[in-house]
Formats: structure tokens, sequence, C-alpha cells
């Protein structure tokens, strides 16, 4: 199964289980709603679609809470990153270090020491 058809699984995998959709047309609708509510799953996907023929845009989307960390990762293991990577490093590959991170605003950072030296 290729990166972009495990990505088309997992997402609508979720409207099935999260909105109760059967139909085509429920299944678009619930993917609409999921693109608002988790724009993380859709991370590296090209709006208006869920597969792409030529394979997933590079779309950022910025990270703001723990549901977004955990999108990214299922997402990101979709394709060559594996699902055992801790929250820091789907940060990092994400590019959100910084004093926005979740897990430094939870106080979790192992790293936050080297971060403030690098501001002051």
């Amino acid at each position: 199964m290729s990166e972009s058809q495990r990505k088309t699984q997992l997402i609508l995998d979720i409207c099935r289980e999260r909105y109760g959709a059967k139909t085509h047309a429920e299944l678009h609708a619930a993917k609409q709603k999921l693109r608002k509510e988790r724009p993380q799953l859709f991370h590296g996907i090209k709006k208006g679609s869920i597969c792409t023929k030529d394979g997933p845009a590079s779309i950022y989307t910025p990270i703001s809470n723990q549901q977004d960390v955990e999108d990214l990762r299922n997402n990101m293991a979709c394709g060559n990153y594996p699902l055992g990577m801790t929250d820091c490093e789907v940060i990092g590959i994400n590019g959100d270090c910084g004093s926005r991170c979740p897990v430094l605003l939870r106080d979790e950072c192992e790293y936050q020491d080297e971060m403030l030296d690098a501001y002051f």
C-alpha cells in the first residue's frame, strides 16, 4: 500500500467512525468537517483531494495542540517515519520548535535550557 493510500484509508476510517459517514456525499461532508477540526491529518495532501496522482504536496500546517501532534505523527507514520516518534521529534520535523511548542508549554521540553541560551 502506498503512502497516499494509507493516508486516504486513515482519513476515511476517521470519517466513518467519528461521523458515521457511509455514502459518498456523507464521506465528503465528513472530510470537510475533519479538515477544519484537524488540519494536521491533511498535512501534505493537496486541498480538494485526499489522493493525488502526483503525490502529496508539501503544505505547512502549524502545530498548536496535542491533537495536532498525534494527527501529524499518524500522518508521518503512513510514510517513512516510525509511529513511536516522540512529541519533540514530530514537532521538530514540522519546524515548530520555539515558544509556542506544546511540549515546551507543558513544561516537558528536554531542550528548554538550550532554547533559553540561544534566546539570550
